[in-house]
């Protein structure tokens, strides 16, 4: 039996041996492979660096720009700061170029036909990023945002009701009575001041959209609902102060850091009080409504909600839980689709992140906009004021369709600051790539694995496709539709393109709305001396600085009015 140690130590020596060739192949013979062929080519290549990739180059730009204020809120050319590692290889090299993702080859796009066969008419080739997926899967779990194939379709043919247009009109009522209780506390502090007073407007803009989403999500439960949420802010918030090492290193998330125990315990208690909303809404669904004690005074399917806010009860048909849990009569009657605990969990964390980040966003440069450009302010307040609405009465559905100043703006204000500047994603498998020819490529085939950015803040500013005047604000490019802005429909996209368009995007654009038209009937404002103009992304495009504003009551300006 001598020979036994000997043959051990010779298995030992080949396991180890093919370890170290599989990670030589990995981390040094696959990318320098995928490098000369697309250099051969005929495409720009940034140098690889072993495991890293081009991280360490991007993080270097990204903090070279990290405390750089723009001169003047007119200054829309935030590509600089927002992007900077995009823009700054964009005018040394030009568009397209590949750069390293740790290992994965992720080539920059901005044609637009190459868009549209990435994001639409060869979209089923195409997945989310494995780096961006199992980054976002952290925070969001397997929602519509990361599942793929068939999970993602039949969530999405589930979830897809709750944001017909009749479905989202039935929530106006709802998001004005949020929008109205920010406006009173606003309220109380200009009057405090003395008609005049210089507020940080961001963070309650963010408070409002999570009270609007935990509303129109859970119905009665939106306190518990809230209370979730804030954690996942704070979740959020967490992950990406060390983006790059969630994303880049392996196995980071396992390392045992006082950020990841802190992102441990958030992912534990979200996760199991959600289970717990979620189980407990199940067992209602499943009750018979003869043994229900309300079910004589909410009809069938309704969720009714006492709005401290309204001072009344305020009905959904039903919340985007309600419309996630059918009951066993509606499964067996309309033949609706299941989904499980664990999915309709990951469907409310995506839910609020989707509608929470980017809604919050989206109106706190609006206000920067509509602050510094006062004329626009004032004409999208005559189109509210018209609608001649008495005090205290909150707006409708039907108010919102004759709003078509504000729509403008909004899309205006979208093009410029999209709340996800970057888009990315990535090819499938192998099977399929012969038929995926891409002109940023010039006629390579595509490597296998390779990803794909789509840098939107980029591609809202080419001057081919918006005119000389790409880096203006001028809501008026809009006045007859989207379609007409923008030379190919690809050119603009704020809800990304094709069948994953953003879901949610008339959610989004009926809250901005509704928030925006509260504000602009009660105040006039204008940018602080304070506000600091510093475009930043992180994961979404934010001010970094926040948005301070001064705001004068409409009401106290009448008032003094009258007295001269």
């Amino acid at each position: 039996m001598d020979w036994c140690p000997s043959i051990a130590f010779a298995l030992c020596l080949v396991a180890f041996s093919c370890i170290l060739l599989c990670l030589y192949k990995h981390f040094f013979w696959d990318p320098s492979s995928i490098s000369l062929s697309l250099l051969r080519a005929g495409l720009p290549v940034l140098p690889y660096s072993p495991v890293i990739g081009s991280v360490a180059h991007l993080k270097r730009v990204r903090d070279a720009v990290a405390s750089v204020v723009l001169q003047s809120p007119s200054d829309h050319d935030i590509a600089p700061l927002a992007l900077p590692f995009y823009s700054r290889t964009h005018l040394q090299i030009g568009i397209p170029f590949v750069y390293w993702w740790g290992t994965q080859p992720r080539l920059v796009v901005c044609d637009p036909d190459d868009i549209k066969q990435i994001l639409s008419t060869k979209f089923k080739d195409y997945k989310k990023s494995d780096v961006t997926s199992k980054f976002l899967s952290r925070i969001l779990g397997i929602g519509l945002l990361t599942s793929e194939g068939e999970d993602w379709h039949n969530q999405r043919q589930i979830i897809r009701h709750a944001f017909f247009q009749e479905k989202l009109n039935g929530m106006v009522d709802i998001m004005a009575s949020c929008a109205l209780k920010m406006m009173k506390e606003w309220q109380n502090i200009v009057e405090k001041e003395g008609g005049q007073a210089e507020l940080e407007v961001a963070h309650h803009i963010k408070d409002t959209m999570a009270d609007i989403i935990a509303r129109t999500s859970f119905g009665s439960s939106y306190e518990k609902g809230k209370a979730v949420f804030e954690k996942q802010a704070e979740l959020v918030e967490l992950m990406m102060q060390d983006v790059v090492a969630n994303s880049t290193i392996p196995g980071y998330k396992y390392i045992p850091t006082p950020m990841n125990l802190r992102c441990w315990k958030l992912e534990r208690i979200i996760e199991n009080e959600l289970k717990e909303i979620v189980e407990a809404r199940r067992r209602a669904a499943n009750t018979p409504r003869s043994s229900s004690p309300s079910s004589s005074t909410v009809p069938e399917g309704e969720v009714s909600v006492f709005d401290e806010n309204a001072g009344k009860i305020l009905r959904l048909e039903k919340d985007l839980l309600g419309w996630m849990l059918p009951s066993e009569e509606q499964v067996d009657r309309l033949g609706m689709m299941k989904l499980n605990t664990r999915q309709v969990v990951d469907e409310c964390k995506t839910f609020f992140f989707a509608g929470y980040e980017t809604t919050s966003h989206l109106l706190a440069w609006s206000v920067v906009l509509l602050a510094h450009y006062s004329d626009w302010q004032e004409r999208s307040r005559q189109e509210v004021l018209h609608l001649h609405m008495e005090e205290g009465q909150p707006l409708s559905s039907h108010h919102l369709s004759k709003l078509k100043i504000l729509g403008t703006i909004l899309y205006e204000v979208l093009r410029l600051y999209p709340p996800v500047p970057e888009l990315s994603p990535r090819v499938e498998d192998s099977k399929n790539l012969e038929r995926l020819h891409l002109k940023s490529l010039n006629g390579m085939r595509v490597p296998k694995g390779m990803s794909f950015a789509v840098p939107v803040l980029i591609l809202h500013r080419d001057k081919e496709l918006w005119g000389e005047d790409a880096n203006e604000f001028r809501p008026e490019r809009f006045n007859e539709g989207v379609t007409k802005a923008c030379k190919h429909p690809c050119g603009y996209l704020p809800f990304a393109f094709g069948p994953r368009t953003c879901i949610g995007q008339n959610f989004a654009l009926m809250e901005a709305k509704v928030v925006l038209a509260t504000l602009l009937r009660h105040f006039r404002f204008q940018l602080s001396p304070n506000y600091m103009h510093a475009p930043v992304t992180s994961l979404t495009l934010r001010p970094r600085y926040g948005v301070r504003i001064i705001l004068e009551s409409l009401t106290n300006l009448e008032a003094t009015r009258d007295l001269s």
